[in-house]
């Protein structure tokens, strides 16, 4: 069984789902005027394949909505774009990420 945790700090909010006092899976969305720019969408590795991403993305877009929002930015992974395709999301610029010293 899981518990939600929503932490609010100004016009952005994180969300995790946890259980047993674990962080199961998270993600942080910032809210400004229509634009709803989502973050660092993550589930724990023990706790994948359970439909806690969809549930994440899912609760994140329903609060950015009813913020004003009606355009959301993301970046991802492989991975997690198809997670965010199945949940009807559009692919309309490919980005690179670099890491390093």
């Amino acid at each position: 069984t899981f518990s939600s945790r929503w932490d609010i700090v100004g016009n952005s909010v994180t969300l995790r789902l946890e259980s047993d006092g674990r962080v199961a899976a998270e993600g942080t969305v910032g809210v400004l005027g229509d634009h709803a720019v989502f973050d660092a969408i993550e589930t724990s590795p023990r706790y994948q394949r359970r439909g806690l991403g969809r549930c994440i993305v899912s609760m994140l877009t329903s609060y950015s909505l009813d913020k004003g929002a009606t355009r959301g930015v993301l970046a991802a992974t492989h991975q997690g774009r198809l997670l965010y395709e199945a949940l009807g999301w559009d692919v309309t610029l490919k980005m690179r990420s670099l890491m390093g010293t």
